[in-house]
C-alpha cells in the first residue's frame, strides 16, 4: 500500500485539475442557455434604431362605414323614441374608465349609459335625469335635467353634466344609478333655480365640458359667447376663475377676432395643454395656448383662412363645428353638423389654414349631403374616442350614436437560428409577446408605423435588433434572425449532460482524496509490537523491550564480582 500512495496522489491531482477545468467549462457553456418564458427575468430589449418615427398610414379612411349603432335597431334606420333602446336628438357622448359609453340624450332629458361589449340596438343600463329608462320629462330639481348638451368625467370618476336649458352644471358621484341625485351645482345658487346670467358665478346655456391635467373644469358657456374655467375645490354656486372669448366676466358679446367667440359649443384639451374651442357661430375651431389669462387671444384657427374670417366654403371650410375631441395620437376630430354632415380629422402639427386628412359621413371633402347608412351622417354633433382606438360619432339627425372601428391586419413575426424549444420574444407597439421556437408570433394591428425590438437571448445575437414595421391595408411579416455568439459552444440540450459529468468527476476526486488521506494517517502511526507468549510453567512472560535492562525473578542483581 505504501508503494501505491504516490500513484494515488498523482491520480488525485490529475482528477482535481480535470474537475476544475470541467467546472469552468460547464460554467462557460451554461451561459448560452435560453431563458424560460416562465422565469421572472424577461428578455432584454433595445430601443428602435431609427431616430425619427416615419409617417404612419392613417387607421381611418375617408368614406369608411360605421360598424354598429346605439339608439337604432340597425345602421339603415332612423327615428326617435323614449325607451331603453331609443334616443331622441342625442348631442354628446363620452366613455368612462371602464370603457362604457355615456350618451347625452337631449330631447329625452337624460344621460344614458351603455355597458360594453356593445351591439347594435342594445338597451341602456341606466338613465340619469329620469326615474326609469322610459321617462323623458324635463325637470329643474336635484335629480332632473332639461335638455342636457354636454358631459365629462373628472379625474376621480365623477360625472359632470351641462344641463343647458337649466343654465347649470351638475356633478354626480358614483356609484351611479337611475334617478340619482346630483351632489353639486355650478351656475346656480341652488338645485331649484334656473335663471341665466352673465357673471363669474352664472351661466347661459352651457354645452361642452372638459377637464385639464390639473383637474380644472372648462365650460363652453355658449349663450354668453365665452369659455369659463372653474378651479377646484368645487362648491355649489362658486365663481369661475378665468374667462376666454371675453375681456371680463360680465361681457357676453360675440365677435370674429382672435380674442372673441360666437356660440362656442365644445371645448377640448390638446396634447400640450392648450385649450381648443369649437367656435360654431364663427365656423371654426380655435386654439388658446398656455399660459392662459382673461381675454387671451387665440393662436391657431382651423376651418377658416385666418382669425378674422368666417364663412369659408367647401371643400375644407367649416360651417357649424359643434363637437371636438383629440385621440391618443394627438389628432383632432371635428363634428361639423348643419350644412356639412361630416366628421373631419386633422393631423398634427395643427396650424392655421391646414386642411383635414380624413372625412367621415361623406365620400370626399366636396360632399355635404345627409344620409342614413353606415357611410352617411345627418347633423353630427359630438365625437368621442374609445379606449381601443375606435371613434364614436353622435349622429343627432339620425337619432343614433355610431362607432367607427379601424380595420386590422395580421403582423406575423418569425425567428430563425434558435434551437427548437428556445424561448424568444418581441416588443411590438409597446407590448411584449413571447413564444417558444419555432412557433411564430401573430399580432393584429390597424394601419400605422409601429416600433419593434427583438428580445435578447443569452448566447445569441439578433438581426435586426429593432426598427419599425409599417401596416398599410394588408397583412405583413417580419423575420428575426438569431445567430450563436460562440461557435464552440455546444447546443443547450447538451449542457445538462456536461453538468452531470462534472458532478461525477468531482465525487470520484473526493473519494480518491479520502483514500489518500487515510493511507497517510496509517503511515504516521507508531508500530505496535505483538507480545510473545513465554511458556514457562504454564506462565506467560513478557519479552523485554529492545535496549531494556534484563529482568530477573531472583530480585535485584548483586554487586559485580
Amino acid at each position: 500500500m505504501a508503494r501505491a500512495a504516490p500513484r494515488l496522489v498523482a491520480l488525485g491531482a490529475i482528477l482535481l485539475v480535470v474537475v476544475l477545468c470541467a467546472s469552468f467549462f460547464g460554467l462557460a457553456v451554461a451561459q448560452p442557455r435560453l431563458p424560460s418564458l416562465s422565469r421572472p427575468s424577461a428578455p432584454l430589449f433595445l430601443a428602435p434604431s431609427a431616430t425619427v418615427n416615419p409617417p404612419a398610414p392613417n387607421p381611418y379612411a375617408s368614406g369608411m362605414a360605421a360598424s354598429l349603432a346605439a339608439g337604432q335597431p340597425n345602421l339603415l334606420s332612423r327615428g326617435f323614441g323614449h325607451g331603453p333602446q331609443n334616443l331622441s336628438l342625442p348631442y354628446a357622448a363620452a366613455l368612462d374608465g371602464s370603457g362604457d359609453l355615456w350618451v347625452v340624450d337631449t330631447s329625452n332629458n337624460r344621460i344614458v349609459e351603455y355597458l360594453a361589449p356593445f351591439a347594435t340596438g342594445m338597451s341602456g343600463s341606466l338613465a340619469i335625469g329620469q326615474t326609469n329608462l322610459s321617462g323623458s320629462l324635463s325637470n329643474t330639481t336635484r335629480s332632473g335635467l332639461w335638455e342636457p348638451q354636454g358631459i365629462a368625467f373628472d379625474p376621480s370618476g365623477d360625472l359632470w353634466v351641462a344641463d343647458s336649458t337649466n343654465n347649470r352644471i351638475l356633478e354626480f358621484e358614483p356609484p351611479f344609478h337611475t334617478g340619482i341625485n346630483a351632489s353639486l351645482v355650478l351656475g346656480q345658487s341652488s338645485f331649484l333655480t334656473r335663471a341665466a346670467g352673465t357673471s363669474a358665478s352664472s351661466l347661459a346655456h352651457p354645452e361642452g365640458l372638459a377637464f385639464n391635467a390639473s383637474g380644472d373644469l372648462l365650460v363652453a358657456d355658449s349663450g354668453n359667447n365665452r369659455v369659463l374655467e372653474f378651479t377646484p375645490p368645487f362648491s355649489t354656486g362658486m365663481s369661475a376663475s378665468l374667462v376666454l372669448g371675453q375681456s371680463t366676466m360680465t361681457a357676453s358679446g360675440s365677435g370674429t377676432t382672435a380674442s372673441n367667440l360666437s356660440d362656442p359649443s365644445d371645448v377640448a384639451l390638446g396634447p400640450t395643454g392648450a385649450v381648443w374651442v369649437a367656435d360654431s357661430g364663427n365656423g371654426r375651431v380655435v386654439e388658446f395656448a398656455t399660459p392662459l389669462a382673461n381675454g387671451t387671444a387665440a393662436t391657431v384657427v382651423l376651418g377658416q383662412a385666418n382669425l378674422v374670417s368666417r364663412g369659408q366654403g367647401l371643400p375644407y371650410g367649416m360651417m357649424d363645428p359643434v363637437g371636438i375631441a383629440f385621440d391618443p395620437n394627438g389628432d383632432l376630430w371635428v363634428a361639423d353638423a348643419s350644412g356639412r354632415n361630416r366628421v373631419t380629422e386633422y393631423l398634427p402639427p395643427l396650424l392655421t389654414g391646414f386642411p383635414p386628412s380624413v372625412v367621415l359621413g361623406q365620400s370626399s371633402f366636396g360632399g355635404s349631403a345627409s344620409g342614413t347608412s353606415p357611410q352617411n351622417l345627418s347633423g353630427p354633433t359630438g365625437v368621442a374616442m374609445g379606449p381601443t382606438g375606435s371613434l364614436w360619432v353622435v349622429d343627432a339627425g339620425n337619432d343614433r350614436v355610431i362607432e367607427f372601428v379601424p380595420p386590422v391586419y395580421s403582423v406575423t413575426v418569425t425567428e430563425t437560428g434558435l434551437p427548437s424549444g428556445a424561448a424568444w420574444a418581441i416588443a411590438f407597439a409597446g407590448a411584449v409577446t413571447g413564444a417558444i421556437a419555432p412557433t411564430a408570433i401573430v399580432l393584429v394591428q390597424s394601419n400605422g408605423t409601429f416600433p419593434f425590438a427583438a428580445g435578447a437571448v443569452p448566447g445569441y445575437s439578433a438581426s435586426p435588433t429593432s426598427g419599425y414595421v409599417t401596416v398599410n391595408g394588408m397583412p405583413t411579416s417580419l423575420t428575426i434572425s438569431y445567430s450563436a455568439t460562440s461557435s464552440t459552444s455546444p447546443p443547450p440540450s447538451t449542457v445538462g449532460w456536461l453538468e452531470l459529468l462534472v458532478i461525477l468527476l468531482a465525487l470520484l476526486a473526493l473519494l480518491l482524496l479520502a483514500l489518500y488521506l487515510r493511507e497517510r494517517r496509517r503511515r504516521r502511526e507508531p508500530p505496535q509490537r505483538e507480545s510473545a507468549a513465554a511458556s514457562s510453567g504454564g506462565m506467560e512472560t513478557a519479552l523485554p523491550a529492545p535496549g531494556a535492562p534484563p529482568t530477573s525473578s531472583q530480585g535485584p542483581p548483586g554487586p559485580p564480582t
